[in-house]
Parts: structure tokens; C-alpha cells; sequence
């Protein structure tokens, strides 16, 4: 069945049965108080491997309440239940959720990132999001990105994060434990360190880049084959014996490498 997300008081939606529309009223706890420029401010969305529902509730303009963080849902069970920073959320203002290659839920905020592992499990009481930690490189021993505001999330093809922040565009590892990457105006022809959004195209594996002074794309290194592999390519062949640069290859399974 589809879903539709919509407000009706503390509820996240409403349950009428027509021709062409499913709608469904999730009244579960943990969910009060949301109906209130909460549930009715829906924001970004993820759908993970479960079947589950994650949503983003909108950031406060008005100053008078924090925004409440994330909600996820459950369309089959019926059930519903929020994240805050008192589950692991650097912060309570969210700008975008994202599900990685593994299936798990990697959060934007205004203070950094987090990611929820086994989001199957998100109805468990201890379910909770992590920051991860910086163990190599740049930032060791520090979280990554920490108090930095992360505008968008975006993963490629090795599952490594692409974060759009007021300082640039970071490519991180896939467990965001190594900044592999740091691109700002001044080291890139990127034309403003505020990044809006990012997106891959997964098969050219090129990374589009939206920021407040306009558009620009990168020569991205990871790609997902989309169906079955095909007759793997190389690039330069034949590869003489003095020849010490860069390969490409393509065609190969996922995760081939």
C-alpha cells in the first residue's frame, strides 16, 4: 500500500480508504505534542530496508520550540516513535536524512552528523544514533564534523559520504571515520563555501554540487553497477610496464574490489 504523510492534530496522518489513496492515522506513543509545528511540518524522508518510514521534522523559524528531530514509522505495524538529542542527535534541527549502501540512517544537523546502525531495530528502547569519531587523518580524536552546520548528505558507490557544509564539501570514508577530502572556494572551482545540496549519479559516479552561488559537478571514483555486470572495461589497454597512473575499470559486480 502506499503511504501518505500528512497532520492532523498530535497525529501523522489520517486513515481514509478511497479508489486512489491509502491514507493512514499513526497515533503512537511517542509521538505526542507533534501536531503542534511538529508532524504537520514534515520535512526531508528516507525509506530504509525495513520498510520503515524516517522523516525530519522541519527546523523552527519562529524561535519559540526546538525542532523535534526525527520521526520514524512504521506504516505496517502501525507505530511511530521520535529521535532527539536525547537519542544520539547532535542536534535537534535537521537538514537532511539519508540511507547509506548498508542500510543504515545517517542524519545532517545544525551541529554535525549521526548515524542510526540496524535501523530494524529502531523500535528497541535503547535504539539510539551515534556520532562518529574521527580515527584517522584530520580531526583525529574528534567527531566528525563537530559543531559543524551539515546542509546535506549525499553517498556514493564505496559508500563513502559526501557532506555539504557552510564550509565547504567533505568527502568522508564510508563509516565517516576519515576525511578523505575537503573542497572549499578556495582550493576548487566550487563558487561559494555554502553547499545546498548534493546529489551522485550513480552510474557516471559524477557528484553534483548546489551551493548559494550556483552549480558545479566532480569527477566522482565510485559507481554502482545497476543490474548485471556487464564485459568489464579498462582504461588505459594495454598498460605498459612503465605506465604508473590512474586505472579505470568498469563493469564489474558490486563490490568487486
Amino acid at each position: 500500500d502506499d503511504l501518505g504523510l500528512g497532520a492532523q492534530g498530535s497525529r501523522v496522518a489520517g486513515r481514509e480508504e478511497r479508489d486512489d489513496v491509502d491514507r493512514r492515522t499513526i497515533e503512537a506513543a511517542g509521538t505526542e505534542g507533534l501536531g503542534h509545528g511538529g508532524a504537520d511540518l514534515l520535512d526531508r524522508l528516507a525509506l530504509d530496508d525495513n520498510g520503515f518510514v524516517w522523516a525530519s521534522i522541519s527546523r523552527k523559524v519562529d524561535g519559540t520550540q526546538a525542532a523535534p528531530g526525527v520521526m520514524v514509522i512504521d506504516p505496517v505495524n502501525n507505530q511511530a516513535r521520535t529521535f532527539t538529542s536525547a537519542n544520539g542527535l547532535p542536534s535537534n534541527e535537521l537538514y537532511d536524512l539519508v540511507k547509506d549502501q548498508t542500510g543504515d540512517i545517517w542524519a545532517a544537523t545544525l551541529l554535525g552528523v549521526a548515524r542510526l546502525s540496524g535501523p530494524g531495530g529502531a523500535f528497541l528502547p535503547d535504539a539510539t544514533f551515534l556520532t562518529p569519531n574521527v580515527t584517522k587523518g584530520e580531526g583525529t580524536g574528534f567527531p566528525a564534523l563537530w559543531n559543524t552546520a551539515v546542509r546535506a548528505i549525499a553517498v556514493d558507490g564505496a559508500n563513502r559520504k559526501w557532506f555539504g557544509t557552510d564550509e565547504g564539501l567533505w568527502l568522508f570514508s564510508a563509516d565517516a571515520n576519515e576525511a578523505l577530502l575537503h573542497f572549499t572556494r578556495e582550493n576548487s572551482p566550487l563558487p561559494s563555501n555554502r553547499i545546498v545540496d548534493v546529489a551522485v549519479n550513480d552510474r557516471t559516479g559524477d557528484v553534483w554540487i548546489a551551493t548559494d552561488g550556483g552549480v558545479v559537478s566532480y569527477r566522482g571514483s565510485a559507481t554502482i553497477t545497476a543490474g548485471g555486470p556487464s564485459c568489464t572495461k579498462a582504461s588505459p589497454n594495454p598498460v605498459r610496464p612503465d605506465y604508473t597512473g590512474l586505472m579505470g575499470i568498469s563493469g564489474l559486480s558490486n563490490n568487486a574490489l
